[in-house]
């Protein structure tokens, strides 16, 4: 396989592994709403709780959307150097530690008990 194929493989894997974690990402807060839920049916879900989960949620299926245009756009481009596939993953990595770090403070606010929400 030559070095431009392997550098492709790397930018569509790099972009599949973001969307994953955008997957899993919107599993988990699913999975917090419900538990919150659960927990005291006749207590509402908190205020910034919902704020957060009820209307960032459904855009978090659709994070990867640009990133996957990027990746077509560069597998798609003649002599892909490996400079350029690393710039794409360092990027990819700034936004993915961005967008789990959001997510997981989110999905822990209603639970830490400094904090009435």
């Amino acid at each position: 396989m030559s070095s431009s194929a392997q550098t492709k493989w790397f930018v569509l894997l790099v972009c599949l592994f973001y969307t994953l974690i955008c997957v899993f990402s919107w599993i988990m807060i699913t999975l917090v709403i419900e538990a919150l839920r659960r927990a005291d049916p006749n207590q509402p879900v908190p205020q910034l709780a919902q704020i957060r989960f009820f209307s960032f949620r459904p855009y978090i299926l659709g994070l990867p959307l640009p990133w996957m245009v990027l990746s077509a756009v560069l597998v798609r481009k003649e002599g892909l150097r490996v400079e350029t596939s690393l710039l794409f993953a360092a990027a990819v990595l700034v936004v993915t530690v961005i967008t789990v770090g959001i997510i997981v403070a989110v999905c822990f606010l209603p639970y830490v008990g400094l904090i009435n929400i």
